[in-house]
């Protein structure tokens, strides 16, 4: 699945995966499958790296040094 959302229907779409977890029995997962945002979202959390998450956690950017 290669569809491309823009940013806004990507934003409402994980508006939406998170008003979802209060509802028993449904998954964020679930509602991103089902809106074809899942691979996209996998993607993302998959170019997370060690030193991007040190940076974030840092307060800085992935630019920042070691």
């Amino acid at each position: 699945m290669s569809t491309r959302h823009g940013t806004p229907g990507v934003f409402v779409r994980g508006i939406a995966m998170g008003i979802v977890e209060v509802i028993p029995g449904v998954s964020g997962g679930t509602i991103a499958f089902i809106t074809g945002i899942y691979e996209r979202l996998l993607a993302a959390l998959a170019s997370w790296s060690p030193r991007y998450v040190r940076a974030l956690v840092r307060g800085g950017d992935r630019s920042a040094p070691d």
